[in-house]
């Protein structure tokens, strides 16, 4: 069995069994596994907060070498979840009862359960290859600890008017990276880190290597894309709707960089400034 790494514990923090209004805090998660039943080669947790769902997704190997995509789901509602397509089954999972689905495709095999906690969250585990494997790791599905999504960063520009919608923490090996999206409600701005320098920098930003560019998006409107680098890690903000090129300059310059590789150590909250 396999124990997956997790974000720093939110000590004092309430669970999801405790209250399924949890679910939707800002920079609060709640989903994990306690164990695997193969070896991972990352693993991402990401928290929806508008929607109220939280997904945690698992790629690996099996003892045979060969992939494995596990993506398991607590929310307060389906919305977006992975469809229960194909043959469904009754089953009972933890004593709850839940839904399995196996869509059989030539010789692929994609599996779906899902089931209700007692507190009214819905719980979902996709990817499995069969209903055994499946419940096995619908049996490992925890929600009775909580854990913080966390950044390598304080935002010390950031408008009052901008607020958290997702935040997520990948794994892999040794190395931890996180992702956190913040809307004003007018103006978006995606934030990422990476390890790596800055290439083809056409500027600098607060004595910074940087690269700023300004081009459409995927859906034609305009986004501005600007990469800082930040001794071995480079920080990306990616701004769009109706963005002020001058202002997305200087929440990246006043960005207060923290580093490090342990997560445990990194702000408790990018926004306040804590720890």
């Amino acid at each position: 069995m396999t124990v997956l790494p997790t974000p720093p514990v939110a000590t004092g923090a309430a669970t999801a069994v405790e209250s399924a209004d949890e679910v939707g805090r800002p920079l609060l998660l709640h989903l994990s596994l306690a164990e695997l039943p193969f070896p991972i080669i990352g693993v991402q947790y990401q928290q929806l907060i508008d929607e109220r769902q939280e997904r945690l997704a698992i790629n690996g190997v099996d003892n045979n070498g060969q992939q494995r995509e596990i993506t398991v789901r607590v929310g307060a509602n389906t919305k977006d979840f992975e469809p229960l397509a194909g043959e469904r089954k009754a089953v009972r999972v933890a004593g709850r009862p839940g839904t399995f689905a196996l869509e059989k495709i030539d010789d692929r095999r994609y599996a779906v359960l899902r089931w209700r906690a007692a507190n009214g969250l819905w719980l979902q585990v996709a990817g499995a290859r069969d209903q055994t494997d499946a419940l096995t790791i619908a049996a490992n599905v925890r929600l009775d600890r909580t854990y913080r999504c966390v950044v390598p960063y304080r935002l010390r520009s950031l408008p009052a008017t901008m607020k958290p919608e997702s935040c997520s923490m990948m794994f892999s090996g040794t190395t931890a990276t996180s992702m956190l999206s913040v809307s004003s409600g007018t103006f978006n701005i995606l934030f990422t880190t990476d390890s790596g320098q800055v290439r083809d920098a056409n500027e600098r930003i607060a004595g910074r290597p940087a690269r700023v560019v300004e081009h459409p998006g995927d859906g034609g409107a305009q986004i501005m894309e600007v990469a800082v680098e930040q001794g071995g890690t480079v920080l990306s903000l990616t701004a769009s709707g109706r963005y002020d090129p001058t202002l997305v300059r200087r929440i990246a310059a006043e960005c207060e960089w923290t580093g490090g590789q342990d997560p445990g150590t990194w702000p408790i909250d990018p926004f306040t400034g804590g720890r």
